[in-house]
């Protein structure tokens, strides 16, 4: 089930708010960065499927988990994908209205854009919803790694603003959801077992 995010995450930003200032001036002060380190790992983490996520969260778990060698671990973390966006999805619909930094202020951003794009919503983010999930979990599967993962989560969330995709304030409210989604999560026997069976895995 599906708890109430509502509940939980701040009311989008809108036009002119605190909020919506600080958002329109980080990411102008953001373009500054195109070509940069940062904006290459920007670009990088825009992929967000299963083995790049597995690659992206390597170093900092000190473990190589593959869809091949962690075939539990993959479970899990598949199913916490489609659990977390459906929830990010029930907050994005209901703040729509919301646009993307690019479609309010001009300025480059580290990946292709196209009109769909361009007229989605932009909080919460998803990426970061997913990013801090996948922390959450992997840190209480590997506690002795659990910094670094989470360091890595945050600057996975964070790569959305550094690309321009996605306002500050969508970024804060997916890790929210994020955090909920997985709260929420624990209290299912099945979503334990899956935990165990990873942690034993890796």
């Amino acid at each position: 089930a599906v708890p109430d995010l509502f509940l939980v995450v701040p009311p989008a930003p809108v036009s002119g708010d605190l909020r919506d200032i600080l958002d329109r001036a980080l990411f102008k002060a953001t373009r500054s960065l195109e070509d940069s380190a940062r904006w290459k790992l920007a670009t990088s983490d825009n992929d967000y499927s299963i083995p790049a996520l597995l690659t992206d969260f390597s170093c900092s778990l000190g473990a190589a988990p593959t869809p091949e060698n962690a075939p539990r671990l993959t479970w899990l973390l598949s199913r916490t994908l489609k659990d977390t966006a459906y929830g990010a999805a029930g907050v994005k619909s209901k703040y729509k209205q919301r646009k993307r930094p690019f479609a309010v202020d001009k300025g480059n951003i580290c990946v292709p854009r196209d009109a769909e794009f361009e007229a989605s919503a932009d909080y919460p983010s998803g990426h970061a919803t997913v990013s801090w999930a996948f922390g959450l979990i992997l840190a209480e599967i590997a506690p002795d790694r659990a910094a670094t993962v989470m360091a890595r989560a945050r600057a996975y969330g964070d790569s959305r603003l550094f690309c321009g995709v996605h306002n500050a304030s969508a970024v804060e409210a997916g890790r929210v959801v994020g955090a909920t989604m997985v709260a929420a999560l624990h209290a299912s026997k099945e979503f334990r077992a899956d935990l165990a069976a990873a942690e034993a895995e890796l």
